[in-house]
């Protein structure tokens, strides 16, 4: 339980910028098509492993604390990549189906 919380912790330093770059990806769906889909998802993995750059760069002591947790900075980045991934089809699926 407690390791699922660390996840859940690491995740929160990440949530704001991954969704708003989530939000204009929904806003350029919603503009422009599906037929962007393939472009963003590279914007959005992109996205995130600049996000885990300056992460690791500028919080790189605040990972001991997930360390001390037993999660190495692979199942951090792990997590993070699949529930940001989790979000973001599903923020694309409200956007197909509420927005057209």
């Amino acid at each position: 339980m407690i390791r699922i919380r660390g996840l859940l912790l690491f995740y929160r330093n990440l949530f704001w910028p991954t969704f708003i770059i989530t939000l204009c990806c929904c806003h350029i769906v919603r503009i422009w098509g599906i037929s962007t889909l393939g472009p963003l998802i590279w914007l959005k993995l992109l996205s995130d492993a600049l996000a885990f750059y300056f992460l690791k760069v500028y919080r790189s002591k605040q990972l001991y604390f997930f360390y001390n947790l037993r999660l190495s900075y692979t199942i951090l980045i792990v997590f993070s990549v699949i529930a940001d991934l989790a979000l973001f089809s599903l923020a694309l699926s409200f956007t197909q189906i509420f927005l057209r």
